[in-house]
């Protein structure tokens, strides 16, 4: 099994990825996501190796850093402030 190349935590923005804004609703522009420009305050990683055998790890501004408490279990990822 070879390892991926992952990126490293960016310390200077957020690597969050967010909506566009656009959607079937709204007239012109096409659904897409666009990272994060937020600098960030804490670097997440993961506790446990995905099937790869890689933890990844990312860079999180503190509303993105809220969304992901919401949408996620916390337990899984070691939390260090920047």
């Amino acid at each position: 099994m070879s390892k991926k190349k992952l990126i490293p935590p960016d310390k200077e923005r957020c690597q969050a990825e967010k909506s566009n804004g656009h959607n079937f609703m709204t007239f012109g522009g096409v659904p897409d996501f666009i990272r994060c420009i937020e600098k960030p305050v804490i670097i997440i990683t993961e506790r446990k190796a995905e099937k790869d055998g890689v933890k990844g790890s990312m860079s999180l501004c503190n509303s993105c850093w809220k969304q992901f408490i919401f949408q996620n279990d916390v337990s899984t990822v070691n939390v260090e402030p920047i």
